[in-house]
């Protein structure tokens, strides 16, 4: 008998030790996870141009006839593979194609192609149109790339097909692009009805691919619209007006982004009241919000003192995707003539676009009213949450004329531009640009530039592409595809640098 109470005491013992075991594991457990958040302020970098792995600055096309105007993209699956475009005049059409620049070991190598459908080319839906303009670059989430433009005739009438944008698609991330479908065509004359400037985005969930972009009728009366592709660019719906007619009867310059809760963003610039519009959906394009204005721009003279090319301001815009403290901000950048002469601006918001900013943050760092001219801003985010900015700047000429190009980042959510470099390694007239272009075309002898920059950034390093002039006659009009690579992920300068840091940035 004792025996048995012995075991029914032990038993009793053993299952209240595991009972206070149990417990004490449990109370343990709770006071160890107790979760708690640390902001770190962003410590200063110093970024610097690369001129170990390319040249300082190296050039994507070099060839006897003009380039301009460029976008850049960055895979979100291997932040390697970098694909670039431009407007080229170097092909068989002897006329504006798109071609493109991809790299797949962080622009050690770049190859280049042509989008297919040009004269004498492979054949493609663009095939019998003479232009393919305007790029604007996205990836998805599985590998593709997609490249948009805007296409027409110059020349010659092809009824049916006057006026089209279109969307190119790589399945190899840049190397080639096989698959080009229309997105809209304007079935009649181009003086009555215009697709153009075009922008497009990925969800990087869903796949879905959007595009907006201005229909212009009668006399240049502009309406931002919207389609979508949810069969990775096979097809696409019909176009969605973002604004109506009374509300926005000259937009032009639309920029769509799309956040990683599936919400898609998009602005404009109202050539009306010189306003930035905004509106976002948050069920894939089905319904918008009411359009508002958030920005009243004082856009530059276009073109500027001491230039004969176009400076038009139209707004661009990245959003913070990463899990940084700004998690949530969406920036937009534009040029501005309201310190007296041209500047380049952001604006943000803190809560995916709901409310914005009223004080405007000045990028470049020069001194106020100086008469130097910085525009054409554009934006990429890295995965810091920092943000990288590139911009043509006329500070480095003493008469305020011959431009450079300026990089700038900010660490703590867009208040601060306190780094601006210099990535140029040589001034270049900017009227020199184009004149074949123009004096083939149009039988004047007016510049250009583009209307637009590209910049991409992966977690070290942002990749700058511009339309460059450097090698241009006096008369030929030539404008070659530059490039700079600027290193921004190391604690201090690096010996590659063009300056020494510490002049540059101080000792902080």
């Amino acid at each position: 008998m004792l025996s048995n109470l012995s075991k029914k005491h032990m038993a009793l013992l053993l299952v209240l030790i595991l009972l206070l075991a149990g417990l004490g594991g449990f109370m343990y457990k709770t006071t160890s996870t107790k979760k708690t958040t640390v902001v770190v302020p962003p410590k200063p970098i110093y970024p610097f141009v690369d001129c170990v792995t390319n040249k300082c600055n190296f050039p994507l096309t070099m060839l006897p006839r003009p380039s301009a105007e460029t976008a850049v993209a960055v895979n979100p699956k291997d932040p390697n593979n970098i694909v670039a475009s431009s407007n080229d005049l170097n092909n068989p059409s002897q006329d504006v194609w798109l071609h493109f620049y991809t790299t797949k070991d962080g622009g050690k190598t770049w190859g280049d192609g042509i989008v297919p459908g040009y004269r004498g080319g492979p054949p493609s839906l663009m095939t019998g149109m003479g232009t393919a303009c305007d790029p604007a670059l996205a990836f998805d989430n599985d590998n593709n790339v997609y490249l948009a433009g805007v296409g027409y005739n110059r020349h010659g009438v092809n009824f049916g097909r006057e006026n089209m944008i279109f969307v190119a698609r790589s399945s190899n991330g840049g190397t080639s692009f096989d698959q080009v479908t229309m997105v809209h065509t304007a079935w009649i004359s181009g003086r009555l009805q215009f697709d153009d400037k075009e922008w497009i985005a990925a969800d990087l969930k869903t796949g879905n691919v959007y595009v907006t972009w201005t229909i212009f009728t009668g006399n240049y009366l502009g309406q931002i619209v919207f389609s979508k592709s949810t069969d990775k660019g096979l097809t696409w719906s019909l176009p969605r007006k973002l604004a109506d007619v009374t509300a926005d009867i000259n937009g032009q310059g639309s920029y769509v982004q799309v956040d990683d809760n599936g919400t898609i963003h998009v602005v404009w610039r109202d050539f009306t009241d010189d306003s930035v519009h905004y509106t976002r959906s948050s069920d894939a394009g089905s319904t918008w919000e009411a359009v508002r204005s958030i920005i009243q721009m004082k856009p530059p003279n276009s073109p500027l003192i001491n230039a004969t090319y176009r400076v038009p301001t139209m707004p661009t815009m990245v959003i913070d995707d990463t899990h940084g403290p700004y998690r949530g901000s969406i920036y937009i950048a534009w040029s501005d003539n309201r310190t007296g002469d041209s500047d380049a601006f952001l604006a943000y918001s803190r809560d995916w676009g709901k409310t914005w900013n009223t004080t405007f943050v000045r990028m470049n760092n020069d001194t106020v009213g100086n008469g130097a001219d910085q525009f054409f801003p554009a934006l990429a985010i890295s995965p810091q949450g920092w943000i990288h900015t590139m911009f043509y700047d006329r500070r480095y000429d003493m008469n305020h004329t011959l431009l450079g190009v300026t990089y700038a980042v900010s660490t703590d959510g867009g208040q601060n531009f306190r780094i601006n470099l210099n990535v140029t390694d040589k001034i270049f007239d900017g009227d020199r640009g184009g004149k074949s272009y123009w004096s083939e075309f149009r039988g004047d002898t007016t510049g250009f530039v583009g209307d637009y920059l590209g910049i991409g950034a992966n977690n070290t390093t942002a990749f700058l592409t511009w339309s460059d002039d450097r090698n241009a006659s006096p008369t030929d009009g030539n404008s070659d595809i530059y490039a700079a690579m600027v290193v921004f992920s190391g604690p201090h300068g690096n010996v590659n640098d063009t300056d020494n840091y510490l002049v540059k940035y101080g000792d902080n």
